[in-house]
């Protein structure tokens, strides 16, 4: 027989003996059927708890109490029957009492299904009072002190406790059996043990909620400076975090100095961080802004330090908060009315790149847009938002792109790209469509892809439109020499360009016009800037740049750094093609900011586009002030 066979034959005759022990409980020996299936167990428990746990008692079988236990709470610990635990068919002072002298009575190894039941009976009011009058509190911290090491039973025995001192009897009689700083030696001795430090937490918060003296206790065994550690150290926890969350929020629950202790202790931080690290987790989120929404109510400085700390503009990011949407309007709201005494202050505060990161960004979203002006008065202002976006934190970019176009929402605009003014192309009173690659009056012919293109010197170098064609007919070049022989046309080679490309680049000179598609405006542009085409280059921005998107931007974004970035006339007033392209891709990045973030193109080009952003978010606000 194999391993596994003996396990299940072992569990199927512990079965057998729990449910004998239940029935010879109830019904006489006679009656007792010897046809008895296992899955008649946890019928029997779902109908009779109380009575099956009480039998296996009774009869001092540990290995069916044991059993039934087990059943037991696999159907009350989480399932729909949970909240069943506290009608009156589940108070019970004998069965309280009966586990209460099994746990001083039995080995180590029967203890922790005994504080199991013992836990899941304590969600009960009236057995909560039964185990305290019972001693089943000190018993408890006398069973913590004597296995110290045994951490899977301390966390069952916190457990216990934790639903006891949910009762105002249960908290009381935690503090007089000293209760608070046994548990306080229990988190330290298990440090990384995160159920241990969650029950734990969970336990001195109801104390601290449920009876006057806990308030003060918690203060002073320093129990908030050891919530503020286990959150730093466990950050990626979120049942940890939930459990030192609503701690903290019962420690400060119309306790003032509860909260000054939490501030004194630096848990505004921790608090933040918590939240913005289980973004996804709306029970973290709703226990971070309750306790948040305690301390500013208390204390209308304490928006000066959530600012300074960074805790506001998270709470403006609706997209990416999951908790309550009305929990955090009302947080907000609180924190928009106390303020308003504290902006001008904050205006001044530049100690150092964080500091003024979250300052600016606080500003920004409690500020009215009248007030936007005081709050970002040059670029530099503006930088500090742009440079979030250089972060390798991909949370930190989302925030960054957030908090953006959050701002020029607030300041109504939005970055849009204009085209330049088309400049036409001057060559006669008519075009010379005529004579597009025709052989007669031919007297230069270009050589591209192998394949000629017949072309007139005259109207090559009469065309206001390309400088190098007409150098290239008047000057000495090896290509005007050829063009001007007496002689044949010599071929002029044309390299890299593409012959219908280069069709297109000459039906452009010949007649002042030319079809640019989304497929060719790339080839197109890039053969406009080699012979200094600047109209047919502002052309192929516009088509290029109506048809920007994540695919095609970094295409146009390359383009642009092949390209003159200057007016080619030099003229102050005009715009170079380049630049207008430019121009038209800072505009789709603004615009789709928060996606661009996560592309893998954004990120290792990061801090050349957040200066590009940056330049073009400050031209863009029109209530600022841009005299320097």
């Amino acid at each position: 027989m194999s391993h596994e066979q003996d396990e299940q034959s072992s569990m199927h005759n512990r079965q057998l003996r729990a449910l004998r022990c239940l029935r010879s409980s109830t019904t006489p020996k006679s009656n007792q059927s010897q046809n008895i299936e296992p899955s008649d167990l946890e019928e029997k428990v779902f109908t009779s708890p109380i009575a099956s746990l009480l039998a296996a008692l009774k009869a001092e079988d540990r290995e069916a109490f044991v059993n039934i236990a087990s059943h037991f709470e696999d159907l009350y610990r989480e399932s729909a029957h949970s909240r069943s635990m506290k009608s009156e068919s589940f108070e019970s002072l004998e069965i309280i009492t009966c586990l209460l002298d099994a746990l001083r009575s039995w080995p180590r190894q029967s203890l922790g299904m005994v504080v199991v039941v013992l836990w899941l009976l304590a969600r009960n009011d009236n057995n909560k009072v039964h185990i305290v009058n019972s001693g089943g509190v000190i018993l408890g911290l006398e069973i913590m002190q004597k296995h110290f090491k045994q951490g899977e039973l301390q966390q069952e025995l916190l457990a216990m406790l934790r639903n006891v001192a949910h009762s105002n009897e249960g908290s009381q009689a935690l503090i007089a059996d000293g209760g608070v700083p046994q548990v306080l030696a229990v988190m330290k001795a298990h440090r990384m043990n995160e159920s241990i430090q969650t029950e734990a937490l969970a336990m001195m918060g109801n104390v601290a909620y449920n009876c006057e003296e806990g308030h003060s206790l918690m203060l002073r065994e320093g129990v908030v400076a050891l919530a503020m550690q286990v959150l730093k150290q466990h950050l990626e926890s979120e049942m940890l975090a939930r459990a030192a969350l609503i701690m903290l929020w019962k420690v400060t629950h119309h306790n003032v100095e509860g909260g000054a202790c939490v501030v004194q202790e630096g848990g505004m931080l921790p608090i933040i961080n918590s939240m913005r690290y289980h973004s996804a987790s709306g029970a973290v989120q709703i226990r971070a802004l309750r306790a948040l929404d305690e301390l500013i109510k208390q204390n209308k400085e304490y928006v000066m330090l959530l600012i300074l700390e960074g805790g506001i503009h998270p709470l403006f990011q609706p997209t990416a908060f999951v908790a309550s949407s009305s929990l955090r309007a009302e947080l907000v709201k609180h924190v928009q009315y106390h303020c308003r005494p504290v902006l001008r202050t904050l205006l001044a505060v530049r100690a150092c790149p964080v500091t003024e990161l979250h300052t600016r960004l606080g500003l920004l979203y409690l500020s009215d847009p009248a007030d936007l002006m005081a709050v970002f008065t040059n670029e530099r202002d503006v930088a500090c938002l742009t440079n979030m976006l250089t972060d390798k934190d991909i949370q930190v970019r989302t925030e960054g792109a957030r908090s953006l176009q959050y701002l020029l929402q607030a300041a109504d605009c939005s970055p849009t790209f204009v085209p330049s003014p088309k400049r036409q192309v001057v060559n006669s009173p008519q075009n010379f469509s005529a004579f597009l690659n025709d052989e007669s009056l031919c007297d230069v012919i270009f050589e591209v892809e192998g394949r000629p293109y017949h072309a007139h010197r005259i109207v090559l170098k009469a065309s206001t439109s390309s400088s190098v064609f007409s150098t290239m007919m008047s000057c000495p070049m090896r290509e005007a020499t050829a063009a001007t022989s007496t002689e044949s046309p010599s071929m002029i080679p044309i390299d890299d360009i593409g012959y219908d490309t280069f069709a297109g680049l000459m039906e452009y000179l010949y007649t002042g016009d030319v079809t640019v598609t989304p497929e060719t405006a790339t080839d197109m542009m890039m053969v406009a800037e080699r012979f200094l085409v600047a109209p047919l280059q502002l052309r192929c921005v516009e088509v290029m740049a109506a048809n920007l998107d994540a695919d095609t931007i970094w295409t146009a974004y390359e383009i642009v750094k092949q390209c003159n970035i200057l007016p080619q006339d030099g003229s102050p007033d005009e715009v170079a093609p380049a630049e207008a392209l430019l121009d038209a891709c800072a505009c789709c990045l603004i615009q789709q900011l928060e996606a661009f973030c996560r592309d893998e193109t954004f990120v290792e080009k990061r801090e050349e586009l957040a200066k590009l952003i940056q330049r073009k978010v400050w031209k863009a606000l029109p209530l600022l002030s841009q005299d320097d």
